[in-house]
């Protein structure tokens, strides 16, 4: 009887937990603040979820001195990226030294590791993906995001950033193996 109810508890918890978690955005709108991405539907003309506006969200009018603590520049998409911010540990800090708002709505993004045998390529643009989530698009066509992921060790959802840089794609095999 016992294992009965404890197989119906973890089936109810899973399907809760994958409701919950991977169904997509909400569709309530932006609640999640200035760091969660602005959800824009999906365009007709087959950019498949592409954010060709890359305006920065607008936000409330800051006190002069709050300026001061942050350097703004938007780079040639329009994504903010920042200097100086008052709290590091809420941004995702690039090998060039500055920051921008992590995607998906985690609040304190995994660090942001490049490649060293990569040279930086600095933040073009934002895209949706087909499974809804957001990636930075780099000058050199590499991706990079933040989302939130089960770890099944701990039993907690963690902060992941994962990048994906292109490459040359390889031979498989050589001009022999295919006729044997």
């Amino acid at each position: 009887m016992k294992r009965t109810l404890l197989g119906i508890f973890a089936l109810l918890l899973a399907a809760f937990l994958g409701i919950r978690f991977f169904s997509g955005p909400p569709k309530g709108g932006n609640k999640g603040g200035a760091l969660s991405p602005k959800v824009l539907p999906k365009g007709d003309s087959g950019t498949k979820g592409k954010d060709l506006s890359l305006k920065a969200p607008k936000q409330k009018a800051a006190p002069a001195s709050s300026l001061s603590s942050k350097e703004k520049t938007n780079n040639a998409g329009g994504i903010p990226i920042f200097h100086k911010v008052d709290r590091p540990e809420k941004f995702l800090k690039l090998p060039d030294g500055t920051f921008v708002a992590p995607l998906n709505g985690v609040k304190e993004p995994a660090p942001f590791v490049w490649p060293m045998t990569i040279p930086f390529a600095p933040i073009v643009g934002k895209e949706l993906d087909d499974h809804g989530r957001w990636w930075y698009i780099h000058k050199d066509g590499s991706r990079s995001t933040t989302y939130m992921a089960f770890h099944p060790q701990t039993g907690k959802l963690d902060a992941r950033t994962d990048i994906a840089n292109p490459t040359r794609s390889l031979p498989v095999g050589g001009g022999d193996s295919a006729k044997k």
